[in-house]
């Protein structure tokens, strides 16, 4: 009974989201990655991931000025049912504090679910709160735990789930490192009254180049593993993933064929380290490789199990979009003004105090003025005409740039 709460209180956004972009097996419960990403701060970078693109989806990201990310936006060509749509906001440290997730649903985005999070003095995760809604309002499903060992690496994870006037032990997962910390794998515990039973087991392994090679799950069955999934890398002459490949037990011990695959190509314009990717986006998870390699990826073709025939079969291609980044413009002013809200949605409100005849104007993301406006004072600008996007605003007084900002259109 508590497995099926959890699929429903825990894993409702995760186990959809992944069907939607990622198309990986369901995820049987929340797993945090072992391995949050670091940045080196967002003056490195130079250009951002903003799309990615295939002949039934288009998934949309927007950044704030500190390269977080604000916004995904996910829309399924065939059937605007399955869109949805995350919001993020974070403390002064960066932090992500919540997610905020939408659905669609008869013509309009509907507020379904969140996650909340919670920091220690080190600016580790200690807490998720997720909870849902119905129609009703929110419901609170659980709450999440998070420790850490003295190397500074996530060591557990303890999910409790709402039992009405109180949180029940539900499901507690350990991370598992070698004497270097580098992530080996994770065990993964269920409790039945105050009994805890070790059920799974994942193992990472790596090739000689210290590359991901093979992650391998296993569950416990009468006191014996059993197979149950592998991913496998390939990599090409310059040491990045070529194929991810996904197979099955054949129950005798062994592997099945390929029953579904990615395969990666590359940009040779670009490199990863000057590229801002959305690690906060559902799509991202640790172990996938999409941002895990030397340059960026390009496209990705995706292959899977025709049940018809038991052959793989190619689906379709997904393009990776990118576009000049511009960290930090909202501090280049030199005189005092606000521009409120940002992100904005239909209208974006302009003051500029004692200035007068300010010329205002706004340029996509590619450099190409779009329109100007002059400001006498204070304004208020409809955004209705222009798509959701990031766009950078300048503002000129006595021919004088007085100021640029950054402005996200949700």
């Amino acid at each position: 009974m508590k497995k099926i709460l959890l699929l429903i209180t825990v894993c409702l956004v995760t186990i959809s989201l992944s069907a939607q972009i990622g198309r990986q097996s369901p995820a049987k419960i929340y797993r945090p990655s072992p391995l949050p990403p670091t940045t080196t701060g967002v003056t490195d970078y130079s250009t951002m991931l903003y799309k990615i693109e295939s002949i039934s989806y288009r998934y949309e990201f927007l950044y704030d000025e500190f390269g977080n990310l604000a916004q995904e936006l996910y829309t399924y060509i065939n059937d605007e049912s399955s869109n949805f749509k995350c919001t993020y906001t974070y403390d002064d440290n960066q932090n992500m504090l919540r997610r905020n997730i939408y659905s669609w649903s008869n013509g309009d985005w509907f507020y379904s679910s969140y996650e909340e999070f919670t920091y220690n003095d080190l600016n580790q995760r200690i807490t998720r709160t997720n909870a849902n809604n119905f129609g009703e309002g929110f419901t609170i499903g659980g709450i999440g735990y998070y420790e850490y060992n003295e190397d500074g690496n996530l060591a557990s994870y303890l999910q409790q789930i709402n039992m009405g006037n109180y949180y029940d032990d539900l499901d507690s997962m350990v991370y598992l490192y070698d004497e270097d910390q580098k992530w080996v794998g994770f065990e993964s515990y269920s409790v039945e009254g105050n009994v805890w039973s070790l059920y799974y087991r994942s193992e990472m392994t790596y090739n000689q180049n210290n590359k991901y090679d093979s992650l391998i799950d296993l569950f416990l069955t009468d006191g014996v593993w059993e197979l149950n999934t592998k991913y496998h890398w390939t990599y090409n002459s310059e040491n990045n993933p070529e194929e991810r490949n996904y197979h099955i037990t054949d129950g005798n011990g062994g592997w099945s064929s390929p029953q579904d695959k990615y395969v990666f190509r590359y940009r040779s314009d670009l490199e990863s380290e000057n590229v801002l990717f959305p690690y906060a986006a559902s799509i991202y998870n640790e172990w996938e490789n999409r941002f895990g390699a030397s340059v960026p990826v390009d496209e990705e073709d995706w292959w899977t199990i025709n049940l018809n025939d038991n052959q793989l079969t190619y689906i379709e291609t997904s393009t990776y979009y990118y576009a000049p980044f511009h960290a930090g413009i909202s501090d280049n002013r030199k005189a005092s003004y606000t521009v409120s809200p940002n992100p904005a949605q239909d209208q974006l409100q302009l003051d500029f105090g004692n200035e007068s005849n300010v010329n205002v104007m706004f340029y996509d993301i590619s450099g190409k003025l779009l329109n100007q406006y002059m400001v006498n004072h204070s304004e208020t600008i409809s955004l209705a005409n222009y798509p959701q996007g990031i766009y950078l605003m300048k503002a000129y007084s006595n021919n004088q740039l007085i100021g640029t900002e950054k402005i996200i259109k949700y």
